[in-house]
């Protein structure tokens, strides 16, 4: 139904504010970007990483740049066989080290 305004009632808005839930902080698109970059050289390059996640090459020159999204960031994890955490922190680990605890994955040659 159609209403008119008079020019004392301002029509009213819509829409409200966006909500930045589903926006990557300023850290995290520069943790994603860095992530991007090294899931790069492991896939070999832009155009096999962006296959694998199923992703266009418009949208990986705009994440590399940092513009990345919290979608894209689900689809390069899932591809990549990787948690968002791990996408999304540059949290080094020790290589032949366990991720959560330190432990070393290598036996050692010392025999007792």
């Amino acid at each position: 139904m159609l209403r008119l305004v008079g020019k004392d009632e301002p029509p009213k808005k819509r829409y409200g504010r966006r909500i930045d839930v589903h926006r990557l902080t300023s850290d995290e698109r520069k943790s994603f970007a860095l992530s991007l970059r090294n899931l790069r050289a492991s896939f070999g390059s832009w155009r096999n990483l962006a296959e694998a996640a199923h992703v266009n090459m418009s949208t990986w020159k705009r994440a590399a740049a940092g513009r990345g999204s919290v979608g894209l960031a689900w689809q390069v994890a899932k591809a990549a066989g990787m948690t968002m955490e791990a996408i999304l922190t540059t949290k080094l680990t020790i290589a032949g080290a366990c991720a959560t605890c330190g432990r070393s994955l290598v036996a050692s040659s010392k025999t007792p």
